[in-house]
């Protein structure tokens, strides 16, 4: 009995030595992984006030038309479902935007929405 305590030990510490050597010498953050999360529970903003930073963007960020997502324009004001997913079919439908105004062009956009997500949006 006394050997299979000790090789029951002997493993278990080998054990124990291969999982901290992994942890302190794995890297966790490896370059060129990206995680998004897409959040359902956002309100449509209320306000119309260009300066006003909604609650979805950090301070002073800028979305892309060109390479935005869903969940990307859902944190837009005004932006809803519906029209993050026609402002999708339209990019995926004419190609790249040229310049944020091109967004007129989409069903459901109109200067009244757009004004207040200019501040938002470049389309590079």
């Amino acid at each position: 009995m006394f050997l299979y305590e000790w090789t029951a030990l002997i493993l278990c510490s080998i054990f124990l030595v291969f999982c901290l050597l992994w942890l302190t010498h794995h890297d966790t953050a490896s370059p060129g992984w990206q995680v998004r999360t897409e959040r359902f529970d956002l309100p449509a903003a209320e306000s119309s006030s260009s300066d006003v930073q909604p609650d979805g963007l950090l301070p002073g960020e800028i979305i892309d038309l060109n390479t935005a997502t869903r969940s990307d324009l859902l944190r837009l004001p005004n932006i809803g479902a519906a029209r993050a997913a026609a402002i999708l079919a339209y990019r995926d439908e004419h190609g790249s935007f040229h310049s944020v105004d091109e967004l007129l062009n989409v069903h459901g956009i109109g200067p009244a929405t757009l004004d207040p997500l200019r501040p938002f949006l470049t389309a590079q």
